[in-house]
């Protein structure tokens, strides 16, 4: 999903440039998290970098019922769920050795995301 997207125009009103900004982030389950919480909060994609301890204690890692949408009812879009449930699990066993409980998974993606203490 880009950041920011550029476009420069000519005399002729011709595109000549167009120049895309991405979020980079250190690991697939960030950045699965990263959206998801996004969704919950309603930021854009203004920042990379905009969460807050006050957001991450807000939301819900629960999966939004049908009906349910993540910003109204602090859920995890089904989509969005199912991806950071597959991703969990894929990493846990190969990048987070060590981690032995939520708050140490809280930790690695507070300090993924530059998110301050």
């Amino acid at each position: 999903m880009p950041l920011t997207i550029s476009t420069k125009k000519a005399v002729w009103g011709e595109c000549v440039q167009h120049k895309y900004s991405y979020c980079c982030y250190d690991s697939i389950l960030t950045k699965v998290f990263a959206e998801g919480v996004k969704e919950q909060t309603g930021r854009g994609w203004e920042s990379c970098n905009d969460l807050t301890i006050a957001d991450l204690k807000k939301i819900s890692f629960r999966e939004c019922k049908p009906g349910e949408t993540p910003r109204k009812d602090r859920c995890f879009s089904t989509e969005k769920h199912s991806e950071f449930k597959q991703v969990l699990f894929r990493q846990a066993s190969k990048n987070m050795q060590g981690v032995k409980n939520i708050e140490g998974i809280s930790k690695h993606m507070q300090d993924a995301m530059s998110i301050p203490d």
